[in-house]
Formats: structure tokens, C-alpha cells, sequence
């Protein structure tokens, strides 16, 4: 269970958050960054939708536009999604995205589990993992609490 203390304080944290702890983005720098680093890795934009979770003020959601990419922008601060708005970008929404990592995991866990049992329903699955993403591979390991 979550302390409702620490709740309130992460809510009063990311209400001003753009304005208090990040400054305003820097374009110039994202884009140096994006075409130096991110684009060549990325698939060809008919490949699929992309998502930026944690996605600030926009900048590397605006960048994926211009290529040609379907891609929203999700970030846990009200304050940058309204200022990502407000410059253009409306493909963005707030909401906590480790929940929406966790949601998405875990419907990729229960669609194996139902693969393999050929249950549909009834399993259980924690949130007890971790992941580390690296050039090219993607790591789970489990976490002993």
C-alpha cells in the first residue's frame, strides 16, 4: 500500500514541476541529440506507433512528427503537459507512466501465461521485476524482496 503522505507529496512535486526543478527545454539541444542518437536506431515510422514516456515539454514528440512518426507523449507532470500543449504539441497527456509500463507488461505477461496454461484468467502477476534497456537488447531480472 502507498503512503498517502508520500502521494501528496509526489502530487504537490509534479504540479509545478516545469517551473520549479526543469526550466524550459531546450530545442536545439533535443534536436542534436534526436538526430545524432535516437534516429538512426529507430525503425522506419510505418513501422508502428512511438511513445516518449516522460516526454517534458514535447521536444523529442514534436521531432518524431516531423519524421513521419505516429507518436504520442506521456508525462507524470500536469504543468509541462499543459506547457507541451500549449506549444503545439497535442499529442500529449498526463498520466503516471510507470503505471502505464506496469499496465502494458502485465497484459504482455498475461497473454504468455495464457499462450502456455491456455487460461485465459485467474493469474497473478506482481510488480516485483526490473528492466534495463541497452543498444539493441532488452534485459527482465526478477528483484528478491
Amino acid at each position: 500500500m502507498i503512503d498517502p503522505g508520500l502521494t501528496d507529496f509526489q502530487s504537490r512535486l509534479y504540479e509545478a514541476y516545469a517551473s520549479q526543478c526543469a526550466g524550459h527545454g531546450g530545442g536545439e539541444a533535443a534536436a542534436l541529440v534526436y538526430r545524432r542518437d535516437i534516429r538512426p536506431l529507430l525503425l522506419p515510422p510505418a513501422a508502428g506507433p512511438a511513445i516518449d514516456l516522460g516526454c517534458r515539454q514535447g521536444e523529442l514528440v514534436r521531432l518524431l512528427h516531423a519524421d513521419g512518426f505516429d507518436a504520442e507523449g506521456i508525462d507524470i507532470s500536469p504543468e509541462q503537459v499543459a506547457l507541451t500543449q500549449a506549444a503545439g504539441v497535442t499529442r500529449v497527456r498526463q498520466e503516471d507512466f510507470p503505471v502505464v509500463l506496469w499496465q502494458f507488461v502485465s497484459a504482455c505477461y498475461r497473454i504468455a501465461l495464457a499462450a502456455e496454461t491456455g487460461v485465459l484468467r485467474g493469474h497473478v502477476v506482481a510488480q516485483n521485476l526490473t528492466s534495463a534497456a541497452r543498444k539493441g537488447t532488452l534485459t527482465v531480472q526478477p528483484v528478491d524482496r
